[in-house]
């Protein structure tokens, strides 16, 4: 890796994309109406006030910039500004496979603007390291802060600002430590996390150990900066972190020893190393085009990788252990395949500027490929890389990480006024009830697959057209009249006890051509309420939301029920909420009225029913929906919100026994939603 300066010609990264023109670029484009400089009343989004607030999935949703970035107040559309920072990268032409970027895997959740993601070196770029869906480590200047998604807190692990020393005194550790240290590469797994300096530091901390535990220097050569870190298990089940290092080494620690074991050395800068799921394969890339698959045991050479045409700063490995790919500043990640290494079996480009990070999931259906600055790109696997999601916000990625579960993704975006923590959740693909209208009196219930992140559906019912689907046991309404009706041209139509049979289980209606029966109005509702009422409707039935379904209850337009399911990734998993929605006949300037027919165990939800959600009170907005609406209430069920509660005895319980508030919500949700 080249050391950085301005007149480094060598590296087309130092000339092509500076960290400080990346940074400006915004500010000269805004002169006057700047970012930083808006002349907004909305305190929301002053920038420079101290004052910044975290942007939730729902105020996204709302139409909110994500970075909280007041683009109507500027003198420059959000697209026009896009355009103008792709102009300004240069790229090479290559052959890159084409990809559809119109996939959906993961959902803005959260940016969190408290937390401030910093980088030193504009090359590396491996300072966001995620050890559960909830928890994620990261460089804020001199500090590694741990920020808690749960409690939305974020904790100093480790300052590196002052001296530093190890407090166990263990062989082969420089018990002198080291002053004021500038972190060039982290890496964290499980409960050890491991950072890299730029004079070849290596400093070892257990997260759950007061104090360092291990100092060492790889070397006392002045280009000695550590690029990256990886931290393993070996085959032995002792832990191992492997270091890659500017003087041209690789050098492999085992922690539990204490000791350096391996030293492999190699012609050129080693800028980031990959060990197999294996452990029997390292692939290498640095300062050369060419990479290299070396036998992890003695060093040596199995196969040049040949393709890129820039130096390399990224690999990661399938934990399929058959493929792994390689960022180039050539902008193109390449995938290759072990099992015939003449040439990459995928070439995928980048927008702007030079791969810098790629990781998969632990389950190998994703990877994220991160440029520099502005882009994520996560493509799908299984469809052999021909499908992508592109995630597009503004500023420096200091890195990327998924969860070890898969559920979350973090990105870490550095920026003089926009810097924070960017948190999106995993979509799941199942079948659920998806759309609930009435036809003939009756409830109408229809099966549709849509992305959501609740729990594959229990029981199987059978099609009219004879195929299987994976469909759940509803409890029935408290109505006892309310029962499944047969589709329009069944012929059981006139057999009451067909009907009933029916409502347990039986074939359920798959003709979706014929339009819903327009209802009347309500008695009260006014004639904006009803229009703006069945345009929701007919919406849902179009497009509904992941994981709801909602529709009115007998011919009353303005009372409708909807059920929620409870996601996955919560006690409530399994779970069918049965929830009541009352319109006033203002709506939408008045929002309308939800509650909980299903008992839940919740901080947020009371033993009425009623719902603690911002959005349904003085935050609502005419711009918001029914199907919003349910979405930040299964949102809410994820994620309570103990602070703000309902219930203060849940809330207590939620904060001090956590374990104990989820036993107690998993029993309910069986004894009330699963009956």
């Amino acid at each position: 890796m080249s050391i950085p300066h301005r007149g480094d010609d060598m590296d087309e990264m130092a000339e092509d994309y500076d960290m400080g023109d990346v940074e400006d670029d915004m500010y000269e484009e805004f002169q006057g109406s700047g970012l930083g400089d808006s002349d907004s009343d909305d305190e929301e989004y002053g920038p420079l006030d101290g004052r910044a607030t975290d942007i939730s999935s729902a105020q996204a949703r709302k139409g909110k910039d994500i970075q909280g970035i007041p683009w109507s107040t500027l003198s420059i559309t959000r697209e026009r500004y896009r355009q103008t920072r792709l102009e300004q990268y240069k790229n090479y032409e290559n052959d890159c496979k084409p990809t559809d970027k119109g996939g959906i895997y993961y959902e803005f959740q959260r940016n969190t603007r408290s937390v401030k993601s910093t980088i030193l070196h504009f090359q590396l770029r491996n300072l966001v390291w995620a050890t559960s869906k909830h928890d994620v480590y990261l460089m804020s200047n001199y500090s590694v802060l741990h920020w808690s998604a749960l409690s939305s807190q974020k904790y100093e692990v480790m300052n590196v600002s002052g001296h530093i020393a190890p407090e166990e005194r263990l062989p082969g550790s420089l018990l002198e430590g080291f002053s004021q240290i500038q972190v060039s590469t982290l890496a964290i797994k499980d409960k050890l996390l491991v950072a890299g300096g730029f004079q070849g530091e290596l400093i070892c901390k257990f997260l759950d150990r007061k104090g360092i535990s291990f100092c060492c220097r790889t070397t006392y050569d002045d280009n000695a900066i550590t690029n990256a870190l990886d931290i393993y298990d070996s085959s032995s089940g002792a832990v191992h972190f492997m270091s890659s290092n500017n003087d041209c080494g690789i050098r492999d620690f085992d922690l539990e020893k204490c000791q350096l074991c391996k030293h492999f050395h190699f012609q050129w800068p080693v800028n980031h190393t990959s060990l197999s799921p294996d452990g029997k394969l390292l692939v290498i890339v640095g300062d050369d085009p060419d990479g290299m698959l070396v036998d992890a045991h003695t060093g040596k050479t199995v196969h040049k990788l040949q393709g890129h045409v820039d130096f390399s700063f990224a690999s990661a490995w399938n934990p399929d252990g058959q493929t792994f790919a390689t960022g180039n500043q050539d902008k193109t990640c390449r995938v290759w395949d072990v099992r015939n290494l003449s040439k990459s079996v995928a070439v995928l480009r980048g927008n702007l500027g030079a791969i810098r990070s790629i990781r998969f999931t632990s389950d190998g259906r994703f990877m994220a490929m991160a440029e520099p600055a502005d882009f994520v790109h996560i493509f799908d696997v299984g469809s052999g890389y021909n499908k992508q999601q592109e995630l597009d916000f503004f500023g420096e990625i200091s890195g990327v990480s998924f969860s070890p579960d898969t559920e979350a993704l973090f990105v870490g975006v550095w920026d003089r006024t926009y810097g924070s923590l960017l948190q999106y959740s995993r979509l799941r693909n199942y079948l659920y009830l998806d759309s609930l209208r009435m036809a003939s009196g009756n409830l109408l219930l229809i099966l549709i697959s849509r992305s959501f992140r609740p729990k594959p559906m229990r029981r199987s019912h059978v099609l009219n057209n004879g195929s299987a689907a994976r469909s759940i046991r509803v409890r029935r309404p408290c109505d006892p009249q309310l029962h499944l009706s047969p589709s329009p041209d069944s012929k059981s139509q006139s057999s009451p006890t067909a009907a009933t049979r029916r409502s347990r289980g039986s074939p359920l209606p798959t003709d979706l051509s014929a339009p819903p029966r327009r209802l009347p109005l309500s008695p009260s509702g006014g004639h904006m309420a009803s229009k703006r009422i069945q345009k929701e409707l007919l919406d849902l039935q179009r497009d509904p939301p992941a994981s709801c379904s909602a529709g009115p209850v007998g011919e009353d337009l303005f009372h409708w029920q909807a059920t929620i399911m409870g996601p996955a990734d919560s006690p409530y998993a399994g779970g069918v909420f049965f929830v009541m929605i009352h319109f006033p006949a203002d709506y939408p300037f008045k929002p309308p009225k939800v509650n909980f027919q299903t008992k839940v165990y919740h901080p947020n939800i009371n033993s009425n029913g009623s719902i603690c959600l911002d959005i349904l009170k003085d935050q609502w907005s005419p711009a918001l929906t029914i199907s919003k609406v349910l979405l930040s209430i299964s949102s809410l069920l994820t994620d309570p919100n103990p602070d703000d509660p309902l219930v203060p005895e849940i809330a207590h319980i939620y904060k001090t026994h956590r374990s104990r508030y989820e036993e107690i919500a998993r029993s309910w949700t069986q004894k009330y939603a699963m009956g």
